[in-house]
């Protein structure tokens, strides 16, 4: 829905973003009877979960990505979406929780930061968020409390059962939505399966409906305004050029990059704004197996995790990690690109040589943990947008040796526990980067929010979503965003604007 000219730009609660962190706190205000105004740059298609990636966002000026690389040699590709549904349009759905230890760190190992709330008082919203998020997982004992998954996971896959016993401990990866088709690998004579997106469209189709909400998309936050101590609302920028709504309450729920890029362009600077960006390093290894995989099946991408290495005291010398038997193995793309190359074979040969590596390589998929560090940051560039924006200059030297001293323990043991299959490994790749982006506004003692994520020095401003992490592990973070969220929009349910 969109103002008319008769409407008043006023509202009670604005929500600056519709991912999952806005959504779903948007949704318990509204559950709540209170009135909530969504800010989206991007447009409300309730179908774009269903159409490629490339096309679920409108090109339109208010979607034109604003972030640049500080440094060109190292600058990330960060990824996220403006549309409706945020960048859960581009999520694959995986969706663990953190570890109690992940919220401990400080305490635990002397590293970094504590947050200043537990596992244990996140847990009844992490049952809440997979409850929304149509979660599928099963009961692991490294996650307290995981016996409430509301879909069952989905059978191990192929690569599963042969890898899952010597990576102990090993247990279902928590996904949303898989599959219940078979998932055939690329040279499988079946068409090849695509995997639905999981995205907060699922969940938003419903919300739409509620009277109480409404939706002002194709819009840019441009700024806050402050009034005496308090953020009196905003200023925005549509195709009618600029407005301006005034708000009881604002939630910022974009991402790690443009959450503090907009408390800067309304200046409001601070220490810990746009400081410890944090995002994941995914790693992609090939390992050549003595034997063929036999009878190669799986019903989702990925569906089996080992956090063999995901915790322990030795986190003071190097990175956390999981592995994820990526159950669409190897790339065959290569394998024939290569092959073709050298002048190995063609036709029939080829094809032949194809199907034999890709039966006898396991891929697993790794995610480390890079410590938090002030030198990866963001700020305001001297240039512009197309909005008259200034841009937002993302600061990310490479990673560091904690991270290097992690993976390679990972590649050591990996290939030790994966011995009795003949394994060895042929081939690492950097994986995909830029789409976790988080630490910017992180909560707690000497950060931007309090444990309830509201501003430190605004009252009624709050900050949700990843950037307000105060660390982050291996583990992917949507799920705790999700819960989050869900705390956060209880809380504004109970207290007056």
């Amino acid at each position: 829905m969109k103002w008319t000219p008769t409407m008043r730009r006023t509202a009670d609660t604005v929500i600056v973003g519709s991912g999952i962190a806005g959504l779903l706190a948007a949704r318990e205000l509204i559950d709540a009877g209170r009135e909530v105004t969504v800010i989206e740059r991007g447009t409300v298609r309730l179908e774009a979960d269903r159409l490629p990636l490339s096309v679920r966002e409108e090109h339109i000026p208010t979607t034109e990505h604003n972030t640049e690389a500080a440094d060109a040699v190292h600058g990330d590709p960060w990824q996220y979406a403006y549309a409706f549904g945020g960048s859960s349009l581009l999520w694959a759905g995986v969706a663990p929780r953190l570890l109690p230890s992940d919220f401990e760190t400080y305490s635990r190992y002397g590293l970094w930061r504590d947050w200043p709330i537990s596992y244990t008082e996140l847990l009844p919203f992490y049952r809440e968020a997979e409850r929304a998020l149509s979660i599928a997982g099963s009961e692991h004992p490294m996650f307290p409390g995981s016996d409430g998954y509301p879909v069952s996971p989905p059978p191990p896959s192929t690569l599963d059962r042969l890898l899952g016993p010597l990576l102990e401990p090993f247990g279902a990866l928590p996904l949303a939505r898989p599959l219940t088709d078979p998932y055939p690998p690329p040279l499988d004579d079946r068409p090849e399966g695509a995997e639905p997106a999981s995205s907060i469209l699922t969940f938003a189709r419903g919300l739409l409906a509620a009277p109480n909400l409404t939706v002002l998309d194709g819009t840019a936050a441009a700024s806050l305004t402050v009034e005496g101590g308090r953020v009196a609302g905003l200023r925005y920028i549509d195709a009618d050029g600029d407005g301006r709504i005034r708000a009881n309450r604002v939630v910022l729920a974009t991402h790690g990059i443009e959450n503090p890029a907009l408390l800067m362009r309304s200046g409001l600077h601070g220490p810990a704004v746009g400081r410890w960006l944090g995002d994941h390093v995914h790693v992609v290894l090939d390992f050549e197996l003595d034997r063929p995989v036999e009878h190669w099946w799986a019903s989702t991408r990925d569906s089996g995790m080992s956090l063999a290495w995901a915790d322990g005291p030795w986190r003071t010398e190097r990175a956390s990690a999981i592995v994820i038997p990526f159950n669409s193995g190897l790339l065959v793309r290569d394998v024939l690109t290569e092959a073709l190359a050298r002048g190995e074979a063609k036709g029939r040969r080829l094809r032949e040589l194809a199907r034999k590596r890709f039966a006898r390589t396991a891929v697993v998929y790794v995610s480390l943990e890079d410590a938090p560090r002030e030198d990866r940051f963001v700020d305001l560039s001297p240039t512009r947008d197309r909005l008259g924006l200034p841009r937002t200059r993302v600061h990310y030297p490479p990673d560091s040796d904690y991270v290097e001293r992690g993976l390679q323990h990972v590649c050591r043991e990996l290939e030790r526990r994966l011995a009795p299959l003949g394994a060895r490994l042929a081939a690492h790749r950097v994986g995909g980067r830029g789409g976790h982006m988080l630490g910017t506004c992180f909560m707690g003692e000497g950060g931007v929010v309090d444990a309830n994520l509201r501003h430190h020095r605004l009252d009624n401003l709050y900050i949700a979503g990843g950037s307000a992490f105060p660390t982050h592990s291996a583990l992917h973070p949507t799920t705790t965003i999700a819960a989050l969220a869900i705390r956060l929009g209880r809380h504004l349910a109970e207290t007056a604007p």
